[in-house]
């Protein structure tokens, strides 16, 4: 396995993490420059008017993997205020973000109660925070002046997207958890924790999904195969493969293997459930580009996979 101390480059990606703000996880030492942080707050009671909150974005490359429901109901889940982090790496570029909100009745059948669409830009080198206030008075509203596009409390108001100054998770793929869940998105597959198990669901082709199956996507979610017991420390979503951080520190990989990305030594067939990754511990941070994986272990960042363009941190043989 090639390996080269370089700093974490991961693949473009818009990620989606969800936090209550009393658990936000601290800065650490590999500070983002560009992001946009979601605070979603409402005028409604939970859970007589308001009991379920769904987010969709299209970002840069198009519309983004839908989350689950964001259960209010469920025990450990948050209350508003809730912190919707969205993290963007590159220039700048425009996001759209629609919030809704559902009522659910005795009857389980769901109603939406208020809809918010906004659409924004990253601002490189920036930190902002973009306000979602959700109240039933906005539900059939439409704001078409351009000074004033966004509606709170049944008015259409200016959109303000003031500096964040607070602390939000600052990698990738390291949400902090809903209870005893967390998430991760790409733009083709989406997976989760629930109790010691991962599961993931969305786009298929090289077995990204770990459940020993190619080439079939995945409409609900499908556990991923043969990893050990205990927490995750760290899940890195890929284009076509995926990578973790187990609670012992070893790395696990399945996937797309062409350039040696899943196992470090490149392959023709697709590892479909996760395989040790051989000669790596002590890891507490882990990303997957398109064709390469990177990981922190120690104090040390480790990559393999491919380096055409150098993203593996190593000087590039030109022949």
């Amino acid at each position: 396995m090639n390996r080269a101390r370089s700093v974490v480059h991961s693949a473009r990606s818009l990620i989606l993490f969800l936090a209550t703000v009393p658990t936000l996880l601290g800065e650490v030492s590999c500070a983002r420059t560009t992001e946009i942080v979601l605070v979603v707050d409402t005028d409604m009671v939970v859970p007589t008017e308001i009991d379920l909150v769904d987010v969709s974005i299209v970002g840069p490359s198009g519309p983004v993997s839908p989350l689950p429901s964001l259960d209010l109901n469920q025990s450990g889940a948050p209350s508003f205020p809730l912190t919707l982090g969205l993290l963007d790496q590159g220039t700048s570029s425009k996001v759209t973000v629609t919030v809704t909100g559902r009522h659910r009745d005795v009857n389980q059948v769901q109603t939406d109660v208020a809809i918010v669409e906004v659409s924004t830009r990253f601002v490189e080198g920036q930190k902002l925070m973009l306000p979602i206030f959700l109240s039933a008075a906005c539900l059939n509203m439409t704001c078409t002046d351009p000074l004033a596009p966004i509606c709170k409390l049944g008015k259409c108001v200016p959109l303000v997207i003031p500096p964040w100054t607070g602390k939000i998770p600052q990698t990738d793929q390291s949400p902090t958890s809903v209870g005893d869940r967390a998430l991760w998105s790409t733009g083709w597959r989406s997976c989760a924790t629930k109790g010691q198990g991962l599961y993931c669901w969305g786009r298929n082709m090289n077995g990204e999904l770990g459940n020993g199956v190619a080439g079939v996507p995945s409409l609900t979610r499908v556990l991923v195969k043969g990893l050990p017991d205990g927490p995750l420390k760290s899940i890195g979503l890929g284009y076509y493969h995926s990578c973790l951080c187990d609670s012992a520190t070893q790395v696990w990989c399945w996937g797309l293997n062409d350039s040696g990305q899943v196992t470090g030594v490149p392959t023709a067939t697709p590892q479909l459930t996760p395989v040790l990754v051989p000669g790596v511990t002590g890891c507490t941070q882990i990303a997957a580009g398109y064709s390469h994986t990177c990981a922190v272990i120690g104090t040390s960042v480790w990559c393999w996979g491919a380096n055409d363009n150098g993203q593996a941190g190593q000087p590039l043989t030109m022949t």
